[in-house]
């Protein structure tokens, strides 16, 4: 896994949407500097992120899947593949966004809210299928007690 524990590989998916979160809030402050230098490292992360996904989780699923609803690893990495196709219309997008174009920054954060659903989608989907007991718990303490092995906080 390339010096990546198991666990930081599914959990970095915490992380990304944060940074993702933060590049937002930068382009909505109108700080297009910040938010252009936020999305080239949360691009350069996120294709890393897949790239050893790809590598390292997929022989999971493909061993689990016939078991699991939505355990499909064609399906899995299609959403590695679109994750990626957003990121190549949302990089030139906010990197030609001018201070003041509110029609051009509304139409970036609409394209922007199909990637962070498809991202949150797609981290469930992991923990799901890794962790199939967890399609069943809803209770947010009782998935991470799953996950970590104890109570969070």
């Amino acid at each position: 896994m390339e010096g990546k524990s198991f666990l930081e590989l599914l959990g970095i998916h915490e992380s990304l949407l944060a940074m993702f979160g933060r590049h937002q809030e930068a382009l909505v402050s109108g700080n297009l500097e910040a938010a252009r230098s936020i999305l080239e490292r949360f691009d350069s992360e996120i294709r890393e992120h897949i790239r050893l996904e790809d590598g390292t989780l997929i022989p999971i699923f493909e061993e689990r899947a016939g078991a699991i609803p939505g355990g499909d690893p064609k399906l899995f990495q299609a959403e590695h593949r679109k994750i990626e196709a957003y990121l190549d219309e949302i990089r030139p997008a906010t990197e030609s966004l001018e201070s003041g174009d509110a029609r051009a920054l509304i139409e970036l954060l609409e394209r922007e809210y199909l990637l962070k659903q498809l991202l949150m989608h797609h981290d469930l989907r992991e923990k799901n299928i890794l962790y199939p007991e967890l399609d069943r718990v809803t209770n947010e303490a009782e998935r991470s007690r799953l996950i970590h092995g104890s109570s969070p906080g």
